[in-house]
């Protein structure tokens, strides 16, 4: 899963421990990926929320909006 790595000289011990976990190993293809469906999600909340707000079914408008 992981290595240690142990380094002594005249100064006390250091201790280094890297994790070897495949979520934090991506490539930058991966990273792109993920962060472009992160954006699709959020686009499609966006424009969910552009549909409804252009519907207005009751007709009433929301008290942010109103003048």
């Amino acid at each position: 899963m992981g290595d240690t790595y142990v380094t002594c000289s005249v100064s006390p011990c250091t201790i280094v421990y890297q994790i070897d976990l495949p979520p934090f190993q991506l490539s930058t293809a991966d990273g792109a990926l993920i962060a472009g469906a992160i954006l699709a999600v959020w686009a499609l909340g966006w424009g969910f929320r552009v549909v409804i707000h252009a519907l207005n079914i009751d007709g009433v408008k929301p008290e942010s909006e109103s003048p």
